[in-house]
C-alpha cells in the first residue's frame, strides 16, 4: 500500500498492515526478508512532490506457511487481503474530523492495494492491470525508471486507526456476524464515494452514500430506512424535523397529509436519512431535483453520511454485544441532530480551528461532561 503510513501495524481478517520501517527507522521484523529487495521495487513511487518514497505499508498473512516470508501472499487470498483492507478503511475513516485544518483525516485513495510479484535479483518491472474485458500484462522498464505518484488528494492525509472499532469488526467478522455480512456488500460503494477523486461528482456520491445505508439497512423504501435508522439512534435525539427548520426551512416533510405533520414531529436525524434515499432515488431514476426542497444540500448530505455512518455500524456492533461505545463515539451520537439542525458549518469563528461545526460539537462534548458529573 504504497500512499498508506501507519504509526505501528495493525491486524484485521487475519492480515497485519506492517509498516516497512519501524519508528526508528529500521525494517519491521516480519519483513526483514524484504530488506535487500524492496527498496528497489518502492523506488518506482513517488510522493506528489516527486520525491521517492522511503516508507509504506505492507500486507502480510497470519497463516502464511513460510513464517519467515509472511509478505509472500497466494493469489488465493487477494480477495481476503481486500475485504481486510476495507476493515482498516472503515476503521481510520471512522477517526475522521471536519472542517478543522489539524484532525484526523482519511479517504480512501490511501488505501489503495498494489500487489507486485518480484524474483531474485531485482530488475525489471511486469504489472498487470485490469480492464473491462480482461486484464493486461505489460512489462520492460526497470525499477525507478517507471513512476507511480501519489495522488494529490491523498498526500496530507494525518489519520487515527480506531483500534477499538477495529478488534470489534475482527471480531465480529470471525462470528461471522450478520453485520459484517452486510458490510462486504456496502463498503464497496462507500469507499467508491469516499475517495475526494474530482471524477466522481457529488450527485453520484450522494447517490452511493445513500445506496450504501439502504443496503447496510436491507430495505428499499424510503419510510422504511428511516424508521430503521431510527431505531439505532434516536435514544440519542434531541430536536424535531419541526423545530430544525427554523434554521432549514427547506426541510421538506411529505406532502400527503397521512405523513406531514408525523413527520415533522420525527427526530431530525431521522428524517434527514428520509431525504438522503428521496434524493438517491431522484438521481438514479432520473427525477426532478428542482421540484421540490431540500433540506441539506449534496455537499452536506455526504459529510454527514461520512460522519453517520461509521455511527450506524458501531450502534450495530454494540446491540450485539460486539462493540462499548466510547465516550467520543457518544458525542459524536448526540452530535448528530445537532449538526444536522444548524446551517454554515464551515464559517470560521475567529479562526480555521474554530468553525461552526467544531463548536457544535465541542458544545456536545461540554453537556456530556456535565452529564457525567451529576452521575458522580
Amino acid at each position: 500500500m504504497p500512499w498508506l503510513w501507519l504509526a505501528k501495524p495493525v491486524s484485521a481478517n487475519g492480515f497485519n498492515f506492517v509498516p516497512f520501517l519501524d519508528s526508528s527507522e529500521a525494517v519491521a521484523a516480519p519483513l526483514t526478508g524484504l530488506k535487500d529487495v524492496f527498496p528497489t521495487i518502492l523506488s518506482s513511487y513517488y510522493d506528489a512532490q516527486e520525491k521517492p518514497r522511503q516508507n509504506c505499508v505492507i500486507v502480510t498473512d497470519e497463516s502464511a506457511q513460510h513464517p519467515d516470508e509472511p509478505w509472500n501472499l497466494s493469489e488465493a487470498r487477494l480477495d481476503a487481503i481486500r475485504w481486510a483492507s476495507s476493515l482498516l478503511f472503515l476503521a481510520s475513516w471512522a477517526a475522521n474530523e471536519y472542517f478543522t485544518p489539524i484532525g484526523s483525516y482519511v479517504n480512501d485513495t490511501s488505501f489503495q492495494l498494489y500487489f507486485q510479484r518480484f524474483t531474485e535479483p531485482v530488475d525489471f518491472v511486469s504489472l498487470s492491470y485490469r480492464k473491462r474485458d480482461g486484464r493486461v500484462l505489460y512489462g520492460g522498464p526497470k525499477h525507478g525508471e517507471i513512476h507511480f505518484t501519489m495522488p494529490l488528494h491523498s498526500s496530507s492525509c494525518q489519520f487515527q486507526v480506531e483500534v477499538d472499532f477495529l478488534a470489534s469488526l475482527n471480531a465480529a467478522d470471525a462470528a461471522r456476524s450478520p453485520i459484517v455480512e452486510r458490510l462486504k456488500a456496502v463498503l464497496p460503494l462507500v469507499r467508491l464515494a469516499n475517495t475526494d477523486n474530482d471524477v466522481m461528482t457529488l450527485d453520484a456520491e450522494a447517490a452511493l452514500m445513500g445506496f450504501a445505508f439502504e443496503q447496510y439497512f436491507q430495505v428499499d423504501k424510503a419510510r422504511d430506512l428511516a424508521a430503521k435508522f431510527d431505531a439505532l439512534f434516536n435514544v440519542h435525539g434531541k430536536t424535531t424535523a419541526l423545530a430544525a427548520q427554523a434554521n432549514r426551512p427547506g426541510i421538506y416533510p411529505g406532502p400527503d397529509p397521512r405523513y406531514t405533520q408525523a413527520q415533522l414531529g420525527w427526530f431530525v436525524a431521522k428524517i434527514w436519512m428520509l431525504e438522503l434515499h428521496q434524493y438517491r432515488s431522484a438521481v438514479a431514476h432520473g427525477g426532478s431535483l428542482s421540484g421540490r426542497t431540500w433540506g441539506w444540500s449534496p455537499f452536506e448530505h455526504l459529510v454527514m453520511a461520512a460522519f453517520v455512518f461509521p455511527l450506524a455500524v458501531k450502534l450495530s456492533l454494540a446491540n450485539e454485544g460486539l462493540y462499548l461505545l466510547s465516550r467520543e463515539d457518544k458525542i459524536r451520537c448526540r452530535s448528530v441532530d445537532a449538526l444536522l439542525s444548524q446551517t454554515d458549518w464551515a464559517n470560521e469563528q475567529g479562526s480555521s480551528m474554530h468553525t461552526h461545526w467544531q463548536s457544535i460539537i465541542r458544545e456536545q462534548k461540554r453537556e456530556v461532561r456535565l452529564t457525567e458529573w451529576k452521575k458522580l
